[in-house]
């Protein structure tokens, strides 16, 4: 094992993490074998719900202006006006 996965299994153990770390990134684009709203059974995901899915179960979770909540996506700039 590597000195840096040492560090990180470490610093993993000392903080007792009970989820991954998210990253949030807004491409114009989407990610192939990403998770969206329609093949997880609803209408729309809210900006919350697409965090605690990537924390929990480690998946990456895409959405658009039309598959995220409405005050989502105005926040995350995918619409212009509320």
């Amino acid at each position: 094992m590597g000195k840096l996965a040492e560090l990180c299994g470490r610093i993993e153990r000392l903080l007792r993490l009970r989820a991954s770390p998210v990253a949030v990134a807004v491409l114009e684009r989407g990610v192939e074998g990403a998770r969206r709203a329609d093949s997880l059974g609803v209408r729309a995901l809210r900006l919350c719900q697409m965090l605690t899915l990537s924390a929990i179960h480690g998946w990456i979770v895409e959405a658009d202006g039309d598959t995220m909540a409405y005050m989502c996506s105005y926040i995350m700039g995918l619409r212009d006006e509320l």
